[in-house]
């Protein structure tokens, strides 16, 4: 309890384990004076991490497996103790079977690894991470999270084919953009599909681009309800002196007008 004109001083600790990089804390006072019965106070630090990882993380971006060079699977990274702490490394682990490393120069505070991806890395989004062991530290492992998105080598754009809202029967196209991200060339065969209203033709027009420009057209005339269903591409892939098939599913949408019930029909 403080008097008029008295003061007082308070102790706060911050219990800064785990932690690292700036933060910000806060601490509510509150009172009985009836014109300032809450008082906040903020806490500003930066807390320095014994053990600091360059970079913090690791992006691969996007790999296609075939075409990127070996540079493109490789990334170094330094792993370095903080010069008055008194951790010191230890080993550094893989869980995953597409990452691997390689030590070019360790001490007990220092290491420099070359992390590298596996090129026969699955297509899709990849997350993992490498853990680094630390000894003589309440921190007992730094993280190092590794990323990729490991596309396929032929993409198209876009990936589903939507018509949008049909209200009528007039035919609809789209056009798709194939594109190789290899040395090689492609060519369009053919296109399945369930839907007999639905084909896929070559634009002549793209025979001077990089790319394949095919068109996806729609005939709504026996469309008697939303339509959910797919395409499939059929592409010849030249390289070199391999010639290989690939298939390609793409969904296809579209909707019709919703009806409004009438009196005969209710």
């Amino acid at each position: 309890e403080l008097l008029a004109q008295e003061k007082t001083s308070l102790d706060v600790e911050f219990d800064s384990k785990g932690f690292s990089g700036n933060k910000v804390k806060t601490v509510r006072i509150y009172t009985n004076d009836p014109t300032n019965q809450t008082k906040l106070l903020t806490l500003k630090g930066n807390i320095l991490a014994e053990v600091n990882v360059d970079p913090p993380r690791v992006y691969f971006g996007e790999i296609y497996p075939e075409s990127s060079d070996e540079s493109s699977y490789e990334k170094e990274v330094v792993i370095r103790v903080r010069a008055d702490a008194s951790a010191t490394l230890g080993e550094v682990k893989s869980r995953s079977k597409w990452i691997s490393y390689v030590v070019n120069a360790e001490s007990e505070k220092e290491k420099t690894i070359s992390v590298r991806l596996d090129p026969k890395i699955t297509l899709g989004e990849f997350r993992d991470r490498l853990v680094i062991e630390v000894n003589n530290s309440d921190q007992k492992t730094v993280n190092l999270p590794i990323y990729a998105s490991v596309k396929r080598n032929v993409s198209i754009t876009p990936q589903v084919v939507s018509f949008g809202m049909v209200d009528d029967e007039q035919l609809r196209t789209k056009v798709l953009t194939v594109t190789d991200h290899t040395n090689g060339a492609i060519k369009f065969l053919e296109a399945k599909t369930d839907y007999d209203g639905l084909t896929a033709t070559l634009d002549r027009s793209s025979s001077t681009s990089d790319d394949l420009l095919i068109e996806v057209t729609l005939d709504p005339k026996n469309l008697k309800k939303d339509l959910k269903t797919t395409i499939v591409l059929l592409l010849e892939k030249t390289e070199g002196e391999g010639v290989s098939t690939e298939e390609i599913t793409l969904n296809v949408t579209a909707v019709l007008p919703a009806t409004i019930p009438t009196s005969e029909n209710r």
